[in-house]
């Protein structure tokens, strides 16, 4: 159960954290609305950086895409806003001086970053998905949705331990997983699959995980992934509620 709404004493890391991730895709679309090639009307237009990419798609001539068609076109609006972002903080660097010149790059590239993993999630991954469930064609299902994982892991930063491993575990890469014994996330790669798929969801910073397997196979599953979890995580170490279950997805 994660931690998000602070306590009587104020905020606690999860709720910093949860608005962090927030805060810094505000940022972001300040940073590229304060850059070079917007101006005062398109700017009252744009409230959220899914606004500034279907601007940018306007203003490129392109058009809305799904399924795979949709990699032809994208790096050229995820350039345009990146390029904006990196604008607006080379010019705010040049007014600060010299003295901020390394923490300006490392703000840079943080806004960057969390432009491309809202960019990449919510333009290419999701759709993607959506296309390689319908077709079937669930190697590539495994494979985006590893990517998504990995951009709330690594990214957002908004996993705890358990959430970040639980998915791993299901793919069969648990043994890629490092921990958090630093003070960034856990980093880790794709390797050969268990679960067709399998991810954390919510808003993070705690909550659930989820792993798409055969029917005939579900109950089996359910049970050695609890098993592993409790292996790695044993009851009462961490104080977190855990419950497995297996369900169907709806339709649509």
């Amino acid at each position: 159960k994660a931690e998000k709404a602070g306590g009587v004493d104020g905020a606690t890391a999860a709720s910093e954290g949860y608005n962090n991730a927030s805060e810094l895709a505000r940022k972001a679309l300040d940073a590229y609305l304060f850059g070079e090639g917007t101006n005062r009307d398109d700017e009252l237009e744009m409230k959220t950086l899914a606004d500034a990419v279907r601007w940018e798609r306007r203003r490129l001539g392109i058009r809305s895409t799904s399924g795979m068609g949709i990699m032809q076109q994208s790096d050229k609006i995820k350039k345009c806003i990146s390029d904006q972002i990196c604008s607006r903080e080379s010019t705010a660097n040049e007014e600060r001086g010299a003295e901020a010149v390394d923490s300006s790059e490392n703000y840079r590239t943080i806004l960057v970053q969390r432009f491309e993993q809202f960019y990449d999630e919510s333009e290419f991954l999701v759709p993607t998905a959506a296309y390689a469930l319908e077709n079937e064609k669930y190697e590539m299902l495994g494979s985006i949705v590893d990517k998504s994982h990995q951009g709330a892991v690594n990214i957002l930063r908004n996993q705890i331990e358990e959430t970040a491993w639980l998915p791993l575990s299901a793919r069969g890469m648990k043994d890629q997983y490092s921990g958090s014994s630093s003070s960034t996330s856990p980093q880790f790669s794709s390797t050969p699959v268990k679960a067709f798929a399998a991810s954390a969801f919510g808003a993070g910073f705690g909550g659930s995980c989820w792993a798409l397997v055969c029917r005939n196979r579900a109950r089996h599953f359910a049970r050695q992934w609890l098993n592993s979890f409790n292996s790695a995580f044993p009851p009462g170490s961490s104080g977190l509620h855990r419950e497995f279950f297996v369900t169907e997805p709806g339709p649509g």
